[in-house]
């Protein structure tokens, strides 16, 4: 298990780079991330969040379980959606933020075979968020956290 960065913890604010190398590490770097996600109850994470500054983040939604490395956005929907978003790094944390309904992205695997994919609903909220932590961009940027019920 690796540990999750808490806020403020000044790696969650730091851009990443993309990652070059897809070796044996990768593997088990995004081995590791779906782990440490499961057993913090968490749908994505990012490797900001573990300490590392490589473009890489994973998302477990339902039956949507993928690793994404050096990704990106390609197409937004204009249709938006609103989610009360959590972050393993802000706990207790609740945050109303607004995305895209739909996104097509494309990233790499863990082989750095470029794939594409697209997403909607709650899987595109998650892509969208994880994302953003590879930007050093938080959901507390996005709005203010809502009061604790």
């Amino acid at each position: 298990m690796l540990t999750v960065a808490i806020y403020p913890n000044p790696i969650l604010r730091q851009k990443t780079v993309k990652v070059t190398k897809f070796d044996e590490s990768i593997l088990r770097l995004v081995d590791e991330m779906f782990k440490t996600m499961s057993a913090s109850n968490g749908i994505g994470l990012a490797a900001p969040q573990i300490g590392l500054l490589d473009a890489v983040f994973v998302v477990a939604h339902k039956d949507h379980r993928k690793a994404y490395i050096n990704p990106e956005i390609t197409w937004s929907s204009k249709e938006i959606s609103w989610c009360d978003e959590g972050c393993l790094s802000l706990p207790d944390v609740v945050v109303a933020v607004e995305r895209p309904r739909s996104v097509k992205v494309k990233a790499q695997d863990v082989y750095g075979q470029w794939f594409e994919d697209k997403l909607d609903g709650m899987t595109a909220t998650v892509f969208q968020h994880e994302l953003d932590h590879l930007d050093g961009v938080l959901i507390i940027d996005k709005g203010t956290p809502k009061a604790s019920e």
